[in-house]
């Protein structure tokens, strides 16, 4: 059963993938690197729809991830494989890495359309956990009992026997990114996301369990009066982890740095209703 459920999942996610690889090409081979002049959305919480840009690396936070944990280092760090195409991973689930646990996080985008006013694209979370989890035997004592072996039998039972589980749960986050630019001052920024994962534990009788925790929509609104200082606001309706709504709004201040190491340094911070404050931090480089 298990198998058989891994398998589907993994077939069905290959041509999944497969088809928007695909597409993307097929329909923007013809477009050039130029397009990518118009790529200055610096939004405040919402993903660019374009790429990174061919050859470039990326700081920035992970969809449907960072965001509802609150945390800097869940970032992923992303490379522009073309103009069209990016792919990353989440670096610190590899520095908590051993033998009880093992993640396989990573991260695509694909720039599906470009104009000078409307940007389309798509972004896909993928991040696999495998951790180990020993459950030891519990056991009783009666200090006051008395009565021979047949006691001592009894109490010294154990609750439960030592069995190691093996919990295997995949998480994905697909998301859909559209940018419309009214001017070369304001821009509108509107992501969607749908987050769900998969549980399974290796046990006798195993099932796997599908958790679907629901849909997140984010909206910006990006104001550049000059070339280098860009104002976000945004607002978020969201879910965490436990399937709980949660909503906020914050802003951000990005700078433009042509040809600097940090090339697009963003910092800015995030309210929501529950009381939380989410500082966030991204930068592109060079």
């Amino acid at each position: 059963m298990s198998n058989c459920f891994k398998t589907k999942f993994i077939y069905k996610f290959i041509v999944v993938f497969s088809f928007i690889i695909s597409k993307s090409i097929f329909l923007f081979a013809a477009i050039n690197e130029n397009s990518n002049a118009f790529n200055n959305f610096y939004p405040h919480l919402t993903a660019p729809s374009r790429t990174v840009g061919s050859g470039k690396w990326t700081f920035q936070p992970t969809a449907g991830y960072s965001l509802e944990t609150g945390s800097l280092l869940l970032n992923n760090l992303s490379y522009g494989i073309n103009h069209r195409f990016e792919i990353g991973t989440v670096p610190i689930f590899f520095a908590n890495r051993s033998d009880e646990i093992k993640t396989y996080p990573i991260t695509f985008k694909v720039s599906l359309f470009e104009s000078d006013n409307i940007d389309f694209g798509f972004t896909l979370t993928y991040i696999k956990f495998n951790f180990k989890l020993n459950v030891e035997p519990t056991s009783t004592t009666n200090n006051n009992s008395s009565s021979g072996a047949n006691a001592t039998q009894s109490n010294n039972s154990s609750i439960g026997q030592n069995r190691k589980y093996l919990y295997d749960v995949t998480y994905q986050v697909p998301q859909y990114n559209l940018v419309w630019r009214a001017d070369s001052k304001n821009q509108v920024g509107i992501n969607l996301a749908y987050k769900f994962y998969t549980v399974r534990v290796e046990t006798e009788n195993n099932k796997p369990r599908e958790v679907n925790i629901g849909a997140d929509f984010f909206i910006d609104y990006l104001h550049s009066p000059g070339n280098q200082m860009h104002y976000g606001i945004g607002y978020s309706r969201s879910h965490d982890l436990f399937n709980m709504p949660k909503e906020g709004a914050g802003f951000s201040i990005t700078q433009s740095r042509n040809g600097k190491f940090f090339s697009s340094p963003r910092i800015g911070v995030h309210h929501y209703n529950d009381g939380e404050n989410q500082l966030l931090i991204s930068t592109s480089f060079y």
